[in-house]
């Protein structure tokens, strides 16, 4: 759970030809923006600490989705995009804020792996990090497109960045609602949708 964030950030990395403006970036290195990310999420965790249980857990249908949302979704979603904005918006290309998202959500999941350990199951082992790892790659392309948007187009990919945890959220309430089946096949959904829209990403931006 813990590694599968970095490991899968690196062997992207690997397929990714350097050289293309919307990817990578002179500086800063990788290693340093994942630094980054872990750092940020020490402030972070303050925040997310705080503001977690404001909301109430209800039973029917969509106030228990919305409680889901805000718990395991957009709080932590929010949090690491204002440090992308914070820390990365002078290198808004992929390579940097991927590499500071997967900094910021492997802590997140080393955070999760103690408070959880004494009831791992499904959720927490396999389809929350997939859908990290699918936030953080829609997230890195859709900020770095958001940086060199301008108008009605940069409005476009800031209201597309923040649909990310509505649907990653729907991954949560399947589970706990006992749709288990729904879960798993949303989670292979958003992670190859991820990849898919990363590399058509890439082709669109070379045209």
């Amino acid at each position: 759970m813990i590694f599968a964030i970095p490991l899968s950030i690196l062997f992207l990395f690997s397929l990714l030809k350097p050289g293309e403006a919307l990817f990578f970036s002179a500086s800063p290195a990788p290693g340093l923006s994942f630094i980054r990310g872990i750092l940020f999420f020490i402030p972070a965790l303050i925040v997310i600490l705080f503001l977690r249980g404001l909301l109430p857990i209800s039973y029917r249908s969509w106030r228990l989705y919305l409680f889901y949302l805000f718990e395991y979704h957009l709080l932590e979603f929010v949090l690491g995009v204002a440090g992308c904005f914070l820390l990365m918006h002078r290198h808004p290309e992929f390579i940097p804020v991927a590499f500071f998202l997967a900094g910021y959500y492997s802590s997140l999941s080393l955070y999760d792996l103690f408070k959880f350990s004494t009831d791992l199951n499904l959720l927490s082992l396999f389809l929350l990090p997939a859908v990290r790892i699918s936030s953080l790659l829609f997230a890195a392309v859709l900020f770095g497109y958001y940086q060199e948007g301008y108008g009605l187009r940069r409005l476009l990919f800031l209201l597309l960045l923040f649909c990310i945890p509505v649907v990653g959220a729907l991954v949560t309430y399947f589970y706990m609602t006992f749709y288990l089946i729904y879960a798993v096949i949303l989670t292979i959904v958003c992670f190859l949708g991820a990849i898919i829209f990363l590399f058509a990403g890439r082709k669109l931006y070379l045209l």
